[in-house]
C-alpha cells in the first residue's frame, strides 16, 4: 500500500470538518495516553522480523518481545450524532527502542556485539462508537471500531557479524544501520467509558484498544524476517471537550 493511503485518513478529518452535518452536530476534542502492549512471540504474524530475530539461525539476536511494550499517546477529532453514535478520526504515536546484543558471539576482548533496535508506528484511525446507554448519562460506556492507516518505520542499528567468508576466526565485525519504512492498514477495536463533568463540556475516562496489521519489510535490507507485525492493544486515560 503507497502513502495515498495513509493520507487518506488525514485527508478524512478535513472532509469531516467541512461536511455541513458537523456544523449542527455536538463536537469534541480528545487526547489520550497510556501504554502499547505489543503481540507476543507466539501470536505475531508469520516471518515478523522481531521473531525472527530470536530463533536459532546462525546467531540470534537477545531481547525479549515484552521489551517492545512501551508508551502511547494521541489526539482524535469526534462528531455526535444523536444520543447514540459518534465518528471521528485521530492519530497515536508509539516508538520503542530495545538494546540487543547476538547470543553466541563476541568480540575478542569478550564484550557483546550490540545493536539497538528500533520501532515506530503512527497510526491514523478512523472509528465509529456505539454508546449502548446513550452520550448523555453520567456514565457513559460505549464500543467501536474502524480502520487504522499506519505509517511505520523499523531499523537495526550498531554491530554486525560479517558472514561473508566464513572460514575466518573470529568472524569480522562492522557497524552500520538498516532501516524501512511504509505505509498499510488494518482494524483497529475499542471499548471504553467516560464520565462527564463541568455541565458536559469536560470528559474523562478509559479506554481499551486492538489494532491489527503488519508491513512489508524491503528484501533488499536483508532483514531476518519479511514482515513488521504492527498489531497490539492498548491501555489508555482519555480527556474530551466538548464544544
Amino acid at each position: 500500500m503507497n502513502r495515498r493511503a495513509w493520507g487518506a485518513g488525514v485527508l478524512l478529518a478535513a472532509g469531516l470538518w467541512g461536511t455541513p452535518a458537523v456544523a449542527s452536530a455536538d463536537q469534541l476534542f480528545g487526547v489520550w495516553g497510556g501504554a502499547f502492549f505489543v503481540r507476543t512471540f507466539d501470536s505475531r504474524t508469520a516471518g515478523d522480523v522481531l521473531v525472527e530475530n530470536l530463533l536459532p539461525l546462525k546467531d540470534p539476536f537477545v531481547y525479549d518481545i515484552s521489551d517492545f511494550h512501551g508508551g502511547q499517546i494521541g489526539g482524535e477529532y469526534l462528531i455526535g450524532f444523536g444520543d447514540w453514535i459518534e465518528a471521528g478520526v485521530g492519530v497515536g504515536f508509539y516508538q520503542r527502542t530495545v538494546a540487543s546484543f547476538y547470543a553466541d558471539s563476541v568480540h575478542p576482548d569478550q564484550s557483546d556485539i550490540t545493536q539497538d533496535i528500533k520501532v515506530r508506528i503512527v497510526p491514523v484511525s478512523a472509528t465509529v462508537r456505539f454508546f449502548p446507554t446513550g452520550r448523555t448519562t453520567p456514565v457513559q460506556a460505549y464500543v467501536g471500531g474502524g480502520v487504522n492507516f499506519y505509517r511505520w518505520h523499523y531499523s537495526e542499528a550498531g554491530e554486525f557479524i560479517d558472514y561473508t567468508n566464513p572460514n575466518l576466526f573470529p568472524l569480522p565485525t562492522f557497524r552500520d544501520k538498516f532501516e524501512d519504512n511504509g505505509t498499510t492498514a488494518g482494524p483497529v477495536f475499542l471499548a471504553g467509558v467516560r464520565a462527564p463533568f463541568a455541565d458536559n463540556h469536560f470528559m474523562v475516562g478509559g479506554e481499551f484498544r486492538w489494532q491489527g496489521g503488519s508491513g512489508d519489510l524491503d528484501p533488499l535490507q536483508n532483514f531476518t524476517g519479511d514482515k513488521l507485525d504492527l498489531g497490539g492493544y492498548s491501555l489508555v486515560g482519555t480527556f474530551h471537550v466538548r464544544f
